[in-house]
């Protein structure tokens, strides 16, 4: 049986690294981190804004969520990550 649990709204990175946060119960087999680019990266809100941003910078923070995603103390067998896209604006 499939049971659907959300982490609280924009809380993505805290509820990623807090194995006692409510979302992690004991029947949790599995994880679907559907976040927006913005939701992790200060940079890509740069560019959102028109601003200027560092593409190193910008890669560093994918890279710094990605690495606490992968090294993060809750269970879970199957981790998806749903492809980014940019929306029309």
């Amino acid at each position: 049986m499939l049971h659907t649990v959300s982490a609280p709204y924009g809380q993505v990175i805290q509820t990623l690294l807090q194995p006692t946060e409510e979302v992690w119960g004991e029947s949790v087999r599995g994880a679907v981190i559907w976040t927006p680019p913005e939701a992790i990266s200060l940079e890509y809100r740069k560019l959102l804004a028109s601003e200027d941003a560092t593409p190193d910078a910008l890669l560093g923070e994918v890279d710094e969520f990605l690495r606490g995603d992968k090294e993060d103390p809750q269970p879970g067998e199957i981790r998806l990550r749903p492809t980014w896209v940019v929306g029309s604006v």
